[in-house]
């Protein structure tokens, strides 16, 4: 059983959390002051569009596990707990159940724990071809977390297109997009992508 399983989540999330789109207003409005503020001088970096504008203007990918096609649960990334257990990464840790347990250092080798069948279905499941995902314009620069996933919606394959995560995501893709069109914005944006953002 869950320490923290699904319907506590959606209980949490209907008290005192927020949706999507307040997330994305808020955000949006962050945004617009830090780039104001670069454009007068300071240098402040939201990490989340420094990290997506390093996947967009850079030559190489950033190589942020939630931003990338598979995930790093499994392959990336593992997570210990104090007793050995090792997980697919910290935040399957962090659930307290054994969904994402691959095995525990006192019992297992390495190689058992990095086959453990697990992992293939953690790859499928944040594999950006096998979803609507694979028509997106943005699909290079995205992402999907099985355990959020499964975290908010009970399964580890939810209708992503209806995800609040793929929202929020491509909404911060447009944003960053349409700013780009200024060359002050983008001149902000290329600072931050030439300094260490992640």
């Amino acid at each position: 059983m869950s320490l923290l399983g699904y319907s506590a989540i959606e209980n949490s999330q209907n008290s005192f959390g927020y949706t999507a789109e307040e997330f994305i207003e808020a955000w949006k409005r962050g945004m617009d002051y830090i780039i104001q503020k670069n454009i007068e001088g300071n240098y402040i970096v939201e990490r989340g569009a420094g990290i997506m504008l390093s996947k967009i203007l850079k030559e190489f990918d950033p190589n942020f596990l939630d931003l990338r096609s598979p995930c790093g649960a499994g392959i990336g990334q593992l997570a210990y707990f104090y007793n050995g257990d090792v997980y697919s990464c910290d935040e399957g840790r962090m659930l307290g159940n054994d969904l994402f347990l691959l095995g525990n250092v006192n019992d297992d080798s390495y190689k058992k724990i990095s086959q453990n069948s697990k992992i293939k279905t953690l790859v499928t499941a944040s594999t950006l071809d096998n979803f609507a995902c694979d028509e997106c314009v943005y699909k290079s620069y995205c992402g999907i977390c099985p355990v959020l996933n499964y975290t908010l919606y009970g399964n580890l394959f939810p209708n992503i297109r209806a995800t609040d995560q793929c929202k929020i995501n491509e909404t911060m893709l447009d944003y960053l997009f349409l700013k780009m069109k200024d060359p002050k914005v983008l001149d902000v944006f290329k600072k931050w992508v030439s300094r260490k953002t992640s």
